[in-house]
């Protein structure tokens, strides 16, 4: 099923309560997902990037340390502790 499929039918359909929270589940454990992919393929000293609506844009930097959800990435404008998801690696040019 199609990404705009899934959110007509959300809209359109008359969804208990229930329903909706095993769906609010769904996505949460589908996030989780994609921070411990995040996590595995990223390490200490790796280029990445995330967007900042704080910061207005997209802001790049150096990890320093991962956790389990989180890494804290050192940037110009000093370290943030970014969420594993937001992250997205960049090739640095030799």
């Amino acid at each position: 099923m199609e990404f705009t499929a899934v959110i007509n039918t959300i809209n359109t359909t008359s969804l208990t309560n229930q329903q909706l929270d095993e769906i609010a589940e769904a996505v949460q454990y589908a996030r989780a997902q994609l921070a411990h992919r995040a996590a595995r393929s990223l390490r200490a000293g790796d280029t990445v990037q995330f967007h900042s609506n704080k910061m207005g844009g997209v802001v790049s930097g150096k990890i320093e340390k991962v956790a389990i959800k989180y890494a804290t990435v050192k940037t110009g404008l000093g370290r943030y502790r970014v969420p594993m998801n937001m992250l997205e690696s960049i090739k640095e040019s030799v």
